[in-house]
């Protein structure tokens, strides 16, 4: 039985049209979307996340997708087209009783937890069955949300995209790094991350049973809101957003991520040391990397070390170490 379940999740960078944000030298021309995870939630309440959840492979993997691809008649778009996933990643591994690709099905997944959370249908019409620069979405009034989201048919996002004429734009999201929650939580996922890059912020209207709030924020004003404990980010989102701050503009960002700078042909499985002052969370490459007898859930304990002897221990570093005092930091020399 398979200890992690599949999911996926979209990282949404949009230019920055929000004419109440301070602009400084050098900051980025976009922003990313977050959604603050409810209070009651038994995973990770409170901390703001990428939107995303699991795959549903009757509702995101069956062949109607197709048939309604055809039915829409995009001349230009089709699955062929959708890039392939580099090596040879687990959760892109397509089960017998699925229909469609992994690399399809994770994507519709995507998109269709995007706008089950948060309100944003990354859709487009047939009129733009073109390769565009930036990724589609469609606008739907409050009352079309509140019919859907009143709607118990298990098929229901597929139903709206029928009636809307409008298919997930799966062309439009670049893979990134896939995450596997650390195995000490009760709850798992293994998560395919996308990158969306849209010329303009779309309108979010959050579904308030799953998710409290939301933000647009550019990447490094979200570490220091971290950094001074406004907002709890989860390590694949502290990683991630860390790793975009390196991009000012959204077209480098875009041309990155479609380059597959945000790839990796290994999952990233964080494994946490209990220090002396503190933890450390390594990741691949770090010199104490070890997936050995990760999935038992237990922590390794090297309490009498300090943090910073165990940093010296190692030659090549990959990892977020946190000290006792709410003081977190990322280091990474590979």
């Amino acid at each position: 039985m398979k200890r992690w379940r599949d999911a996926s999740a979209i990282i949404v960078a949009a230019r920055n049209n929000f004419p109440n944000f301070k602009k400084t030298p050098n900051a980025t021309d976009y922003v990313i979307l977050t959604a603050q995870r409810s209070s009651q939630s038994s995973f990770l309440p409170e901390g703001y996340v990428f939107p995303g959840g699991v795959i549903e492979p009757e509702i995101d993997s069956c062949n109607k997708w197709e048939h309604l691809l055809k039915k829409l008649k995009f001349r230009n778009l089709n699955f062929s087209l959708v890039k392939k996933s580099p090596g040879d990643l687990e959760i892109y591994r397509q089960a017998e009783d699925e229909q469609l690709p992994r690399t399809i099905s994770l994507r519709i997944a995507a998109v269709r937890e995007m706008f089950e959370e948060c309100g944003v249908l990354l859709c487009r019409l047939p009129s733009q069955d073109k390769h565009a620069q930036y990724g589609h979405s469609v606008t739907l009034s409050q009352a079309q949300i509140d019919t859907f989201a009143q709607n118990t048919c298990t098929d229901k996002f597929f139903e709206l995209c029928q009636s809307l004429g409008c298919f997930p734009d799966i062309w439009s999201l670049s893979e990134a790094r896939n995450w596997l929650t650390p195995a000490f939580y009760k709850k798992r996922f293994d998560t395919a991350f996308f990158i969306c890059c849209l010329d303009q912020t779309p309108q979010v209207r959050i579904d308030e049973t799953e998710v409290s709030n939301f933000k647009w924020e550019r990447p490094a004003d979200y570490l220091e809101l971290h950094k001074t404990n406004k907002l709890n980010l989860p390590p694949p989102q502290r990683y991630e957003l860390t790793e975009m701050s390196k991009f000012n503009s959204l077209a480098a960002l875009k041309e990155a991520a479609e380059r597959g700078d945000f790839c990796s042909n290994q999952c990233y499985l964080p494994i946490r040391y209990l220090c002396q002052n503190g933890a450390v969370i390594v990741l691949p490459g770090d010199s104490h990397y070890e997936i050995k007898d990760t999935e038992e859930g237990d922590d390794k304990n090297f309490q009498g070390v300090t943090i910073e002897d165990f940093r010296r221990k190692a030659s090549k570093l990959h990892r977020f170490e946190l000290f006792a005092k709410d003081k977190t930091e990322f280091i990474k020399n590979l």
